[in-house]
């Protein structure tokens, strides 16, 4: 009873939630690596983990939805990419920030091959 009465709670405090968080919490969604400079997108990948900072753009949003947040680095799991061989899938996951007046942070997994990957928000109570 106490488990179903849970669920119906979270039913109810997703749909409060504006559309897009509502959407975005709601299983997963294709996204890839938003760079802006010159360098490859590989090497500012790199870069943006070395300095903690990390910008994704949802790609099926209505207009693309870009989020930018500081990376959890014990969450988040780098182990398993080769920066320089391009290879390997990276586990990004942020520190909390505030989306239309709601605490989420972000968790993705990305492919280093295609800096493409699928992720979602998740709500912080």
């Amino acid at each position: 009873m106490e488990a179903q009465q849970t669920e119906k709670d979270s039913a109810r405090s997703v749909k409060r939630l504006p559309s897009l968080l509502a959407k975005l919490s709601n299983g997963e969604h294709n996204l890839e690596v938003s760079t802006r400079s010159r360098e490859s997108g590989i090497e500012e990948l790199k870069k943006s983990i070395d300095l903690g900072y990390l910008r994704l753009r949802f790609t099926e949003t209505l207009g693309e939805t870009e989020l930018g947040f500081q990376l959890d680095r014990d969450d988040s799991d780098f182990t398993k990419i080769d920066f320089e061989k391009q290879t390997g899938k990276l586990r990004v996951v942020g520190m909390p920030i505030s989306l239309d007046y709601v605490r989420v942070r972000c968790v993705a997994t990305v492919d280093a091959s295609t800096l493409k990957g699928t992720g979602h928000l998740e709500l912080i109570q």
